[in-house]
């Protein structure tokens, strides 16, 4: 006698829909950004304010990489795992997933941020740098391509968060490259089922908008890669076209800004200068994150002072003053002039 078709839908582990890995996604992200504190608080105290503030990105890594090699790469469940009670198997969901795939996983998710914008910032230094007399054409040629292997990048995740919202299959990329699917460890109730379809239902509405959302800003950059491929052509031909002719928009590129000044090359402020800044007291003109005499002194909203770059990296890190905690975004830091 056949099995009849309910028993193997029973004895079948049915694959978690989108809300509950976001859901053990944000449980995860929670557990590894206190890991990541405890751990800032040690280095703080064995190798002092400066180093972590220098590394905290590094540390960052570090401390992703610590759970995930003692969750997920030796065949455990994450604490976000247990908490909506799923587990990985392999993209086919008829067994699970290989340590091999695990551990590009492990690296994929914490080095491949990281490893992007190397690659990115890389690809501007090497684009970017003239020889001192190049024309203004080659400098915009080469924002061009610094903007273009951005706006692809960007437009890829885009791209996969498109197709999450829609399929609930892979939440990162490095899950999808390496083939890690999710189900369910238990059997699900018709009650479960019903609400895990009104859940999918509302995460295709936010595909939607997100689709809508990317339409209208890649459009306007897919019109200007078009006009300039045409650009390219008519010069290569030997012929030339007026800017009035073209009607490229600077402000499509993103909101990019060209011919900003180096940052070597700009005016600071340090008060290492006594003449500087002379109503700053002597006590007061050292800055807290850097230990340092302050370059380019800059006011929190709550008043305290800080060197511009360190506290718009710290901002960026922390959007609260190092001080007295407050709210301190870096919109709201001001540089004193």
């Amino acid at each position: 006698m056949e099995p009849k078709e309910s028993d193997a839908d029973e004895r079948t582990l049915h694959l978690a829909d989108a809300a509950s890995i976001v859901q053990a996604n944000q449980k995860d992200t929670q557990i590894e950004n206190i890991l990541n504190e405890k751990l800032t608080e040690l280095l703080t105290l064995l190798k002092g304010q400066l180093f972590t503030n220098v590394h905290t990105k590094h540390i960052s890594i570090i401390s992703k990489l610590v759970y995930l090699s003692l969750t997920t790469l030796i065949g455990r469940k994450t604490l976000g795992e247990e908490y909506v009670d799923i587990f990985i198997v392999n993209k086919s969901n008829k067994g699970l997933v290989k340590r091999y795939q695990r551990l590009v996983f492990v690296l994929g998710y914490t080095l491949g941020p990281f490893l992007i914008q190397k690659l990115i910032k890389f690809w501007k230094l090497r684009n970017g740098s003239g020889e001192g007399d190049d024309s203004d054409d080659d400098s915009i040629a080469a924002d061009e391509n610094v903007i273009s292997i951005e706006t692809i990048i960007n437009c890829l995740f885009d791209i996969h968060m498109l197709l999450f919202y829609f399929k609930g299959a892979y939440y990162d990329i490095s899950r999808r490259v390496s083939g890690l699917r999710y189900v369910t460890g238990h059997r699900l109730t018709n009650s479960e089922k019903q609400l895990k379809q009104k859940n999918a239902n509302t995460y295709k509405i936010l595909g939607s908008v997100l689709l809508l959302q990317s339409i209208s800003t890649y459009m306007p950059l897919l019109k200007t890669g078009s006009q300039l491929l045409i650009k390219k052509v008519y010069t290569s031909s030997g012929k030339t076209l007026n800017d009035s002719d073209m009607l490229v928009d600077k402000r499509d590129k993103s909101g990019s800004i060209s011919n900003v000044p180096d940052d070597s090359r700009s005016h600071h402020f340090n008060l290492s200068d006594k003449d500087c800044f002379k109503f700053i007291p002597e006590n007061s003109r050292k800055c807290i994150l850097c230990l340092s005499d302050m370059t380019d002194p800059s006011c929190a909203p709550c008043g305290h002072l800080y060197c511009w770059k360190c506290i718009t990296n710290w901002c960026g890190e922390k959007e609260d003053c190092p001080l007295c905690r407050q709210i301190c975004r870096p919109q709201h830091v001001i540089p004193l002039r």
